[in-house]
C-alpha cells in the first residue's frame, strides 16, 4: 500500500506539469465567463489610463457573444447587447470614448451577474457617484475605470 501511494504521489505532479505544458484547462468556462475575463482586461486598462489591449479584448468579447447568441435560450445572458457594446468599443477609441463605451458594455454584464450571481466569481460591482456609472471588477479593492489614476478609489459597492 505504501509503495502504491508513493508511486501515486510521484505521478500526480508529473501529470499536472504535463497538463500545464500542453495548455490543458482544469475546467471549461462558459461563454459568459470567458466574456467576463475579457471585460476585466478592458477594466484594468481603463483603470490604468490606457486603451492598450482594449480593442483586442472588445473584439474577443464580440466574437464570443456572437458565437454564444444562437445557443442561448431566451435573452439571458443578453449576448446581443454584449456584442453590440463590445463592437462599439472597437476601432482605436480615445480613452474618453472607450470609457463611455465601457459603461455601455457594463450594463448587460452587470444585469447577468445580478440575474445569475454564480455566473462568475469573484466579481465585485461598484458605482462611481461622480461619473454616475457602474462597473464590475475581479478584485475587491476599488479601481475606477472612468477616472483612472486621478480618482482610483472612487466607488461604492452596488
Amino acid at each position: 500500500m505504501k509503495r502504491l501511494l508513493s508511486v501515486w504521489l510521484s505521478v500526480v505532479p508529473i501529470a499536472a506539469l504535463f497538463a500545464s505544458l500542453i495548455g490543458a484547462q482544469p475546467a471549461s468556462q462558459s461563454p459568459f465567463e470567458m466574456i467576463v475575463n475579457e471585460y476585466f482586461k478592458i477594466h484594468d486598462a481603463l483603470a490604468n489610463d490606457t486603451t492598450k489591449g482594449v480593442d483586442a479584448a472588445a473584439q474577443e468579447i464580440a466574437r464570443l457573444a456572437s458565437e454564444a447568441q444562437p445557443k442561448s435560450p431566451g435573452k439571458n445572458p443578453d449576448f446581443g447587447a454584449i456584442k453590440g457594446a463590445a463592437t462599439s468599443l472597437q476601432g482605436g477609441k480615445s480613452l474618453e470614448q472607450a470609457r463611455e463605451q465601457f459603461f455601455q458594455l457594463s450594463k448587460p454584464i452587470i444585469a447577468e451577474l445580478k440575474r445569475s450571481p454564480s455566473a462568475r466569481k469573484p466579481a465585485f460591482a461598484y458605482k462611481c457617484s461622480m461619473a454616475n456609472k457602474t462597473w464590475v471588477q475581479g478584485q475587491k479593492e476599488v479601481r475606477n475605470p472612468y477616472y483612472g489614476k486621478s480618482m482610483q478609489k472612487c466607488g461604492e459597492p452596488l
